[in-house]
């Protein structure tokens, strides 16, 4: 079975498992178990700040035919292992494709909103230029 939160919420069923999960709490009723073994629960923290200014943006590129494209790739930081449980952290990072100069280049949150103003507000070359100087990581296409 396999469920998902958000921010520590309520839980979903995240895919397969909702007839299990009746039968399971059936059982467990009936049987008076507490404790159940195969079960995937993925607990999402999110950045929500973050994450309304990426969808805002990415809607301002299609709308507006900005010559960019932006994904948001994880990096994992740290993963914790117990004995049947396991916890990763991220560090994310917004992918930018510049279709001018036909190059990719990597943001931090931090980096990110700055060049989201930058482009706002017409210096988004000037914030390219920077990156140039060596400002931010690059990847390779």
């Amino acid at each position: 079975m396999y469920y998902l939160s958000i921010d520590d919420g309520d839980l979903f069923i995240g895919a397969d498992g909702n007839h299990r999960t009746c039968i399971a709490r059936f059982e467990f009723y009936r049987k008076g178990h507490d404790i159940l073994h195969g079960v995937t629960v993925d607990n999402y923290h999110v950045d929500w700040k973050t994450k309304r200014l990426f969808d805002e943006f990415s809607e301002e590129i299609e709308r507006k035919e900005l010559p960019y494209s932006i994904r948001v790739e994880p990096e994992t930081t740290l993963r914790e292992d117990g004995p049947g449980w396991m916890i990763e952290r991220y560090r994310i990072w917004i992918r930018v494709v510049d279709y001018r100069d036909h190059r990719h280049f990597c943001l931090n949150v931090t980096e990110f909103e700055r060049f989201v103003e930058d482009v706002r507000s017409g210096r988004d070359r000037g914030f390219l230029e920077r990156i140039r100087d060596g400002f931010v990581r690059f990847l390779k296409s």
